[in-house]
């Protein structure tokens, strides 16, 4: 054993974390409870759950309640003593002296009473059995598992017995099992047992300690016989070892240390003053004689008695020195000292004596001293029971006269601030994490310390605890502290933690890169931006993340924006393009880093929606610096032939489906660690990507058309017709993109041929010929008819602009409709009046002309040509050197021209024309020979009366009567011919209308007689024979050719009918007025004269039937 030292323990270690109360009996509160009075008399003091069990030396066992007042007190051994007991759940174990010579072992049954015994007080005893062993040495020691599986009990010489299933021999009914012998007497005494908790693997050990060994023994379920296995070559007195239950150790106590020891190493050991300690498994009080002590655990601490030693002033230790001066100084000094006492935690008794033991609690697992006090006249025992009126239990102590000291601890929080200001940061932290302290709790220790810290001016040490409480603490009040230039590495370590574990906010984000672009740290940098850490457990999850989800540690907005700024534009892309921020990747390649390429070969790999987007915003200056390339892009894009290329890029398609949340956004990890739920995902985007491509090329739709009206057929025949596919979906609009081209109308032409070939299938050539043929059923949509009419527009313009094109204008104009020559092509889908438009801003006379012909506004194109004629100067333009006479004929002359297309089918034309010509001397010296050919057509052609013609003539005084002195008198002569014809006509008409008149009226008269010269049948032309009828009409019939009872000529029925269905209708047209205004709005002289005609203001006559037939 190494040799003993009575240094003191360092006062850095030592605290006062209890306060020590005498307990009072509850009748008498000037005295300790009168359960203590005759102390000497007691024999054991055991903590149960029940409450404190104690025992005589008469052999009686009483439990006590909280106010220490027995509540059950009964005989257990009536010739003899406890010396040992123990119990666990309600049954109590206990070994004692009787009058045999060997212990007795009896085991007892706390929750039912005997009611057999005349003590309604005693317990049932459940067993009792004699120890049996060669010689009848005493017990030393007994343990008791939790579980009471396992009795153990040690012997005077060393012996320890091993009861297994012990339980089960309670509960059975059947009597103790014969103990096994786990170790041998060796006449070497055993001075403790202990058992440590089943751990994880459900092992289990007993300690045997000896005054020069500690051993183990597995006693598990699964354990195998064999001999203890030696731990330490180390022992101690009897009592003065405890299983310490906190950490499943055999706490040894020795005077030189305190030694932890576990079932196969001895664990750390711990120094302090005149190690000794207290338990309330002293069988044998009177072995706190000397040097002998005994051991007690009490949650996390360990409860040190040192024995009775006499006080001198000399003495040092400073609780005996001030004992000692209280007990023999003067009556001066004992004032002075009588405040001292109050601080030394001193138990002072009078009749006690100058003997004084020393009562310390350690926690040996963060070694130090939790209180330290002083009794005299010595300590009795040292147990644990209920403080009154509470469920907490407290360590108390008896000492040797009979008085009862209670040792409360303090909270927990008193304990670090006590620690805290002492400057004991680092044990402070170690208490709270071992008394289970939140983390909260322990963030404020750091808190503290790092403040304790910073004020000395260690800023590496306090930066060191302020990481400690992120999550805890508010950021701000760390990093004002850090902010100085001196303290910016340790404001980027704070700023690095809080981001790694995804609490920083976007203003963080902003200090970390500014003090990395500060100092230049490009290396930290790029390590910052491609970091990722794992989610808190804590974290709200979205529905298609794990536990385990990536997620930035940084705000990405922020970190890009910081970046951008900052000039570093590569990890501001690199950020934009990993995570899918295609609006700022392509700010930064375009506005920033005029990376032109780059950006344009990204817009290519984004796919259709994106790069529509974005190419309206950066089209413009793409154009600029990449004309041919911008160009390509946008015809692919606009005509439905861009494809993206196949996982160039790698981005997250993730985030790029789901909008990024503010600040901390979800995103996917680095492409080597993309799992098998990714990769799925992909699959299914290239499905999609590969669905687009088939149904936008011309094979998956049709075969190509020959013409605008061909047929699609199938290439294969089949049995079935197959319902025709879908029109694919619109590629976006070109009309957005227009405005790029401002400064570059090649590329912009170039554009829109492309488009509109690859989209629709429309391309007019060089020599203006149109073709149409598409290349699917896209054409169809009603949704891109004002897109190809916006663009063939463009196109128009585009082409006037240009001299080299105006033959290609020409083919655009000519396929908007059909001309005057009947030549039809293929139809553009362009507006005519905005073509209208553009040709007379650009004076494109061919073109002007073109479209009057189309929308048949033939008049236009003579007034134009008129016009012009009649002021050429009008129409030239500047400094083109044009003759104005030669101009104006060849105007004239186009005049002419033009009406002989149009006139045959506008006759009206032929009276402009004659007005045109004789509207000026010039104009009727130049065309007089076309006058007189357009007088004769208008004469062969009855286009105008010859009042007409001599209207516009004398309408000014440049015609002459001589020029159409010849054409007047034949139209004369052809007038009164027709006046006399008409003379005629209506003498004929009148003389036949007499006639009519006359007949009418004598058939209508009955008295005048009517004579019937008919011989023969007008049905059947067989000679009449009676009965015969006879109609009025003249017509003759057998009555047997005619129906019956037909009393109407059927020969003139039919022209009757026809004639009577002619009034009707004119009668219910009279009715019809709003017919009759539409027709006298129409055409007013001509629907009144009808109206007239038909009897319209007649009055309604009533039909009369025909005359009876007469019957001979």
């Amino acid at each position: 054993m190494a040799s003993s030292t009575n240094i003191p323990a360092p006062a850095h270690r030592t605290f006062d974390f209890f306060s020590s109360t005498q307990v009072k009996d509850a009748t008498d509160l000037a005295n300790p409870p009168s359960v203590f009075s005759n102390v000497q008399e007691i024999s054991v003091v055991e903590s149960s759950s029940l409450g404190v069990i104690i025992a005589d030396t008469h052999g009686s066992i009483s439990i006590l309640d909280r106010m220490f007042e027995p509540t059950r007190t009964w005989i257990a051994y009536p010739n003899g003593r406890a010396t040992h007991i123990t119990e666990r759940k309600g049954i109590l174990v206990t070994v004692g002296e009787d009058a045999s010579s060997r212990p007795q072992l009896k085991v007892w049954d706390l929750e039912h009473a005997d009611k057999k015994s005349a003590n309604p007080s005693q317990p049932i005893m459940l067993r009792s059995a004699p120890i049996k062993t060669s010689q009848p040495y005493p017990v030393m020691c007994i343990a008791l598992t939790s579980s009471l599986s396992h009795l153990a009990l040690a012997l005077g010489d060393g012996t320890v017995l091993l009861y297994r299933h012990f339980d089960q021999a309670i509960s059975s009914g059947t009597a103790l099992p014969k103990p096994r012998t786990v170790m041998e007497g060796s006449g070497e005494p055993v001075t403790g047992l202990g058992f440590t908790d089943p751990n994880e693997a459900g092992e289990m050990f007993l300690f045997i300690v000896s005054t020069t060994h500690v051993y183990s023994l597995p006693v598990g379920p699964k354990a195998k016989s064999q001999a203890p296995t030696v731990v330490d070559e180390i022992g101690t007195d009897l009592g003065c070892a405890a299983m310490h239950s906190s950490t499943g150790q055999m706490v040894v106590a020795r005077k030189e240390a305190l030694y932890m020891c576990g079932p196969q190493v001895r664990g750390r050991s711990y120094a302090y003053e005149g190690i000794n300690i207290s338990s309330c498994r002293l069988s044998h009080p009177e072995r706190f004689v000397g040097e002998k002590t005994a051991a007690y655990a009490y949650g996390p601490y360990v409860i040190t008695v040192s024995p009775p030693i006499t006080a001198t002033a000399d003495s040092s230790y400073p609780t005996v020195r001030g004992f000692a001066a209280r007990l023999f100084g003067s009556a001066a000094n004992k004032s002075s000292t009588n405040a001292s006492s109050q601080n030394d935690n001193t138990t002072e008794d009078p009749e006690a004596g100058p003997d004084i033991s020393r009562v310390a609690v350690l926690d040996p697992e963060l070694t130090f001293v939790a209180w330290h006090g002083a009794f005299s006249g010595g300590v009795k025992a040292v147990f644990s029971a209920p403080i009154s009126n509470s469920t907490v239990h407290a360590p108390h102590v008896l000492t040797t006269h009979g008085k009862l000291i209670r040792l409360t601890e303090v909270s927990i929080q008193t304990m670090i601030q006590t620690m805290e200001r002492q400057g004991r940061f680092v044990m402070a932290l170690g208490l709270a994490k071992a008394r289970g302290v939140d983390e909260a709790g322990v963030a404020e220790i750091h808190r503290v310390y790092g403040d304790f810290l910073y004020g000395k001016g260690d800023g590496d040490g306090a930066m060191a605890q302020y990481v400690q409480t992120v999550g805890f603490v508010r950021p701000s009040y760390v990093i004002r502290k850090f902010l100085d230039a001196q303290r910016i590495l340790n404001l980027v370590t704070y700023l690095q933690v809080l981001h790694s574990r995804g609490l920083a906010n976007a203003d963080h984000t902003t200090l970390l890169l500014n003090t990395y672009t500060k100092l230049k740290d490009v290396e930290r940098l790029d390590q910052f931006i491609k970091t990722e850490v794992q989610r808190p457990p804590s974290s709200v999850e979205g529905p298609d993340t794990g536990p385990s989800a990536p997620v930035l540690p940084f705000d990405l907005d922020t970190a890009i924006r910081v970046c951008r700024q900052a000039g570093y534009f590569e990890h501001a892309a690199y950020l934009a393009k990993k995570y899918a921020r295609h609006e700022e990747y392509l700010r930064i390649q375009v506005e920033d880093a005029q990376n032109y390429a780059e950006a344009l070969e990204y817009l290519r790999g984004m796919g259709g929606e994106a790069t529509e987007g974005n190419m309206a915003r950066y089209g413009r200056a793409l154009l600029e610096h990449l004309p041919d390339q911008t160009t390509k892009l946008l015809v692919e894009l606009c005509s439905g032939t861009f494809q993206a290329p196949k996982l160039t890029l790698k981005v997250d398609i993730e985030g790029a489906l789901n909008p990024p949340t503010p600040a901390r956004a979800l995103l996917e990890p680095p492409p080597s660690s993309v799992s098998t739920t990714r990769g799925e995902r992909d699959k299914e985007k290239l499905k999609d990507i590969k669905k687009r491509e088939e149904l936008m090329s011309p094979n998956s739709m049709s075969q190509p058309y020959s013409s605008a009206d061909s047929v699609i057929t199938s290439v294969a025949p089949s049995p079935a017709r197959a319902p025709s596919p879908p029109p694919p979906p619109a590629p976006p609009s070109p009309r957005p993109f227009f405005a790029h081209f401002v400064a570059h109308p090649k590329q912009f032409v170039l554009f829109l041929e492309s488009v509109a070939e690859r989209r629709w299938g429309q391309k007019v050539n060089s020599t203006g010929l149109v073709t149409i043929q598409p290349p699917n059923t896209l054409h169809k949509l009603e949704s891109e008819l004002p897109e190809q009419a916006a663009v063939w527009n463009t196109l128009l313009e585009l082409y006037l602009t240009s001299a080299n094109d105006k033959t290609k204008a020409i083919g655009v104009l000519r396929s908007g409709g059909d001309t005057i020559a009947g030549q039809t092509d293929p139809k553009l889908p362009f507006d005519t009046m905005h073509a209208l438009i553009l040709c007379s801003t650009y004076r494109f006379t061919d073109g002007l002309v073109l479209l009057w012909e189309q929308m048949g506004m033939y008049e236009d194109v003579l007034r134009f040509w008129m016009e012009r004629a009649q002021d050429p100067d009008m129409f030239a333009l500047p400094g083109s050197g044009l003759d104005p006479e030669v101009e104006s004929k060849k105007a004239s002359q186009r005049v002419l021209v033009h009406l002989d297309q149009y006139g045959p089918a506008h006759p009206h034309l032929y009276e402009v024309v004659l007005r045109f010509l004789t509207s000026t001397p010039t104009l009727l010296h130049r065309h007089s020979g076309d006058v007189t050919k357009i007088l004769g057509i208008i004469h062969q052609r009855n286009i105008m009366p010859p009042l007409g013609v001599i209207q516009i003539l004398s309408r000014n005084g440049v015609a002459s009567v001589g020029l159409v002195k010849e054409w007047l008198v034949s139209r004369i002569g052809e007038s009164r011919a027709e006046v006399e014809s008409d003379r005629r006509l209506i003498d004929s008409y009148r003389k036949e209308t007499k006639d009519k008149v006359q007949e009418i009226t004598e058939l209508s008269d009955p008295e005048h007689p009517r004579v019937f010269h008919v011989t023969r049948c007008s049905t059947c032309g067989n000679p009449l024979d009676l009965p015969t009828i006879h109609f009025m009409c003249k017509h003759s019939y057998h009555q047997k050719c005619l129906p019956d009872q037909d009393i109407e000529c059927p020969i003139c029925a039919r022209q009757h009918s026809v004639i009577r269905e002619i009034r009707r209708t004119n009668e219910r047209l009279a009715d019809a007025h709003g017919v009759f205004t539409t027709n006298v709005q129409q055409n007013g002289f001509d629907a009144v004269a009808a109206g007239f005609g038909k009897g319209i203001l007649n009055g309604r006559v009533v039909e009369e039937g025909p005359p009876p037939p007469v019957v001979v």
